[in-house]
């Protein structure tokens, strides 16, 4: 008999027969040999951050006494205060035996929507892995709607040469505190693709607003590093980079991650963007091996700036949402 509870321990080592079964592991498409082990670690570690989070809600599936599926979500409640809206997100969800178990799968996704009913959550999302067709499947039969679909680019520092931007009125150099009203202008008129502003239901202003809160954050170290392009001493543009420092410690090959990028509308044509790449790649190089970078896929001119400095895509995610009421 199927069984869906509250995960009472957080200790991750009773999901680990779950979790080592489970198919798509981040960085998956980098160990592609039979000796994950080192990965498995990686994603042990990872996820039981994830459920021991204060903030997390972890709801396991049980038969016959064994633990076959999880589901991990929170409310999300930066984007409720910048939105105006009460948003949750689905941060895990898995299941073992995988094909046999999507009556699993729904029954986790259906708790959760039960929850967030009673706590008079509007707006819940989940990001799956491309790959997964049946959960996409099962999400669509929830009345979650696609809003976004993630393409995923890496760069391999150790076997690419990184050629220098020659061009030289622009400058690019880190952030400085006098550059903060001049990235939040940017920051709030250059994200269109993303999921909130292409929801009908969600005010495009305040998805901008939220763009702007965004770099001041990464400008106060949610980022490792802000690098600001100018032109002609103005402020053109930024990109705010991360080292993912768990990989640094579990895997052999280290990664950093592209996280913002943006330039002034005024502008844009003029070869920043790739000054701004071509300096964040450089930043990198030495700290990690390997640079990740996603894009909406109708961003078509970021789509074709990663193509052209090198790097090349290894996976996409589907971004789907479901509102209440």
């Amino acid at each position: 008999m199927l069984r869906i509870m509250q995960l009472e321990s957080s200790h991750v080592r009773i999901l680990e027969p779950l979790l080592l079964e489970y198919e798509y592991k981040p960085y998956r498409h980098y160990f592609t040999g039979s000796d994950r082990s080192q990965l498995n670690r990686y994603f042990l570690k990872k996820v039981g951050s994830l459920i021991s989070d204060e903030r997390a809600e972890n709801l396991v599936a049980t038969r016959n006494g064994k633990i076959i599926g999880l589901i991990s979500w929170a409310e999300s409640l930066w984007d409720s205060r910048q939105l105006r809206i009460k948003m949750a997100r689905v941060n895990q969800l898995m299941v073992q035996e995988y094909i046999p178990n999507a009556s699993v799968i729904k029954e986790l996704l259906f708790a959760v929507i039960e929850k967030c009913k009673v706590r008079n959550i509007k707006y819940l999302f989940h990001r799956l892995d491309a790959d997964d067709l049946l959960t996409l499947e099962i999400l669509e039969n929830a009345e979650f709607q696609l809003q976004d679909v993630i393409v995923n680019f890496s760069f391999n520092l150790g076997a690419s040469r990184i050629s220098p931007f020659r061009h030289s009125p622009i400058v690019v150099n880190p952030y400085r505190t006098k550059d903060l009203s001049s990235l939040r202008e940017i920051a709030g008129t250059s994200f269109i693709y993303d999921r909130f502003h292409s929801d009908p239901r969600i005010n495009k202003e305040r998805a901008s607003q939220l763009h702007a809160a965004w770099i001041s954050n990464a400008c106060r170290g949610l980022a490792d590093v802000v690098l600001v392009a100018k032109l002609n001493k103005k402020v053109v543009g930024f990109v705010s980079c991360k080292i993912d420092k768990l990989t640094k410690k579990y895997l052999p090959v280290n990664f950093g991650t592209i996280d913002l990028i943006a330039v002034d509308k005024d502008v844009r044509g003029e070869g920043i963007g790739e000054a701004l790449l071509r300096k964040a790649m450089d930043w990198f190089s030495g700290k990690v091996d390997m640079i990740e970078v996603g894009t909406q896929v109708r961003n078509y001119p970021a789509l074709r700036l990663y193509q052209k400095l090198g790097f090349r895509i290894v996976s996409a995610n589907f971004s789907l949402r479901k509102w209440f009421g």
